[in-house]
């Protein structure tokens, strides 16, 4: 099982163009926060990104409709100290007052608890109406600013949802950015409105509430990349709902073939530590072990000092990791006629619907597909989640798709109508017979899918040896 990959975050502490290259030294995606710094920030780091590697996505995290604090300095919150938040005027009162940068979502009357910071700071409601909440704070703490307010089981505005995101998006087309990240999808529909105006965009949709739990297949079935944000979903779903929660969201993302990014507080400790928790250490074998593809980093990289060496250690760890996954130990190896099958013996009859259903085959061996539009990839996700792929395609938003999955290789080519004569694939193919037949895995598939329908038919598959490449 192929590595995870690491999704930093650039803030105030990783903003030099030295240290963005350190950064993408690591990886050829990262994330800036639309939450945070001004659109000619986003602006200026979007260009050092493009300027330091050219191929390197740009993932902005926009700001979505929940509400967060208006405050531009760290406030001192006491233990038992009673704070009220509002959007707009209020009138006078006798406690401290927080102003907060979007309408508070409709509260139940049920509702006893609301939480700020991902969760991190739980406060007892004590009084609320349209648009302020007043509560009671169970511990003392620094609130920095614009962090998160989450009031459970809120469900939120979709049109003031999208308006947000259309209003952030209009002023950002001067921002070099890939990838755009949708905060609180709660249905599909709003997904298909931003793809509709933003088609050449990769759409990351995080579910962090139990409206989107509730509608989590049809977001995954819109979206190109799913992301788990633990801190929003534990404070809007429950702490204890939290485990099953990120089981459910998983397994739904990976029966569609999806990416899966997860996300808050993978290394927070490493702010001041060198070393992180062994709690921390525990999580992201989880995440590996139920075979996400991302590990992202957003504080630790952003406003932590300590970015660096945060990375440094990531990067070792997950070099050093080895898991053996359920999917992996139930691909048993199959079919050995196809693998026997030799490369001039392959067929140019078009594969059977069930072609998915067909093969059986073993993890060791990678798989190469010729495709346009990816379609076929997210096919053979749904079966084979593990074994190692190479997608070779003429699209560039095809190409940036396949830089999400962990365990796939994408190459570009100006055109793949060449692959129709299996003499000139095998000659494109042998440069990269390394990243093909890598790991001492001596045989390949390769699927050339030019026209794609449902079902992700083949025009041609090829059983090839190491030996055919020498």
């Amino acid at each position: 099982m192929k590595r995870l990959k690491i999704l930093p975050t650039i803030g105030p502490s990783s903003e030099k163009e030295n240290n963005i290259k350190t950064i993408l030294g690591f990886t050829n995606i990262v994330r800036t926060n639309g939450s945070h710094n001004t659109i000619d920030w986003h602006e200026n780091i979007s260009r050092k990104i493009k300027s330091i590697n050219s191929e390197a996505l740009h993932l902005l995290d926009i700001p979505g409709v929940k509400p967060r604090t208006n405050n531009f300095q760290t406030e001192n919150i006491s233990k038992n100290e009673i704070i009220l938040f509002h959007f707009g005027k209020v009138k006078k009162s006798e406690y401290k007052k927080i102003k907060l940068t979007k309408p508070i979502p409709p509260i139940d009357s049920k509702n006893k608890f609301f939480f700020l910071a991902d969760g991190q700071f739980k406060f007892k409601i004590l009084n609320f109406g349209t648009n302020f909440i007043i509560g009671k704070s169970y511990s003392s703490f620094e609130l920095h600013p614009q962090k998160g307010l989450n009031i459970p089981d809120a469900i939120y505005n979709n049109e003031l949802q999208l308006k947000h995101y259309k209003s952030f998006l209009n002023k950002c087309h001067n921002i070099k950015y890939d990838v755009i990240g949708l905060s609180y999808v709660q249905s599909s529909d709003i997904i298909k409105k931003i793809r509709k105006k933003f088609s050449d965009k990769i759409l990351v949709s995080k579910i962090e509430n139990k409206e989107g739990l509730n509608n989590v297949n049809e977001i995954i079935s819109e979206s190109d990349v799913i992301m788990i944000d633990r801190g929003d979903l534990a404070a809007e779903v429950g702490n204890h709902n939290l485990f099953n929660a990120v089981l459910q969201i998983t397994y739904a993302t990976k029966k569609q073939g999806k990416p899966l990014i997860m996300a808050t507080e993978n290394l927070i400790s490493m702010f001041k530590k060198n070393e992180p928790t062994k709690s921390e250490i525990m999580s992201l074998g989880i995440s590996s072990l139920i075979d996400g593809d991302f590990i992202m980093l957003s504080e630790e990289t952003a406003v932590s000092y300590n970015w660096h060496n945060t990375l440094k250690w990531l990067d070792n760890y997950l070099n050093k990791l080895r898991l053996v996954s359920l999917n992996d130990q139930l691909n048993i190896l199959g079919n050995k006629k196809y693998l026997n099958d030799p490369l001039n013996d392959s067929s140019n009859s078009k594969l059977n619907p069930s072609i998915w259903e067909s093969f059986k085959f073993n993890s060791n061996y990678n798989f190469v597909f010729i495709s346009r539009t990816g379609a076929s990839i997210k096919e053979f996700k749904k079966k084979y989640k593990s074994n190692q792929s190479i997608v070779v395609t003429d699209r560039i938003s095809t190409l940036n798709l396949c830089k999400f999955w962990k365990d796939v290789s994408p190459i570009y080519l100006k055109s793949i109508e060449t692959f129709n004569n299996p003499v000139n694939m095998i000659k494109i193919l042998k440069k990269y017979k390394n990243l093909i037949f890598n790991s001492n895995r001596n045989k390949a598939v390769c699927l050339f899918i030019l026209n794609p329908r449902k079902d992700s038919f083949a025009n041609c598959i090829y059983f090839i040896d190491k030996k055919d490449f020498n």
